[in-house]
């Protein structure tokens, strides 16, 4: 019995040293910044809402797919056209667009909310 103990002990302590010392991560090490967002031709480098007394920009820029650094598609506009009407907040969304000073372009939605419900 006492020989089962000693060789299940040297067992256990074979395996326990053959396994590599985990390294521990230092609590106080800098976070790694995120990757910069893409700029240039064909870029989303700006999203604004004009015409919304209501509903703050960030709360509208979340409700929508598109986000700044993603690729300009007119298909992604659309489906975000639509997303806004479909909240049934809003009774007209325009988009128009410009070029931003990083040669991205800037989406402008010109909302026209509609009127409370009595």
């Amino acid at each position: 019995m006492a020989r089962i103990l000693i060789i299940a002990a040297c067992l256990c302590g074979l395996s326990q040293a053959q396994q590599p010392a985990q390294s521990q991560k230092n609590p106080f090490e800098p976070i790694p910044s995120p990757p910069p967002l893409a700029t240039g031709p064909g870029v989303i480098e700006g999203i604004d809402f004009r015409g919304s007394r209501h509903f703050p920009q960030d709360t509208l820029r979340r409700t929508i797919f598109n986000k700044v650094g993603n690729a300009y598609s007119a298909d992604a506009v659309r489906r975000d056209v639509l997303t806004l009407l479909n909240t049934e907040r809003f009774e007209d969304v325009r988009v128009s667009t410009e070029q931003g000073e990083k040669g991205g372009i800037i989406l402008h939605f010109v909302v026209t909310e509609l009127p409370p419900a009595h």
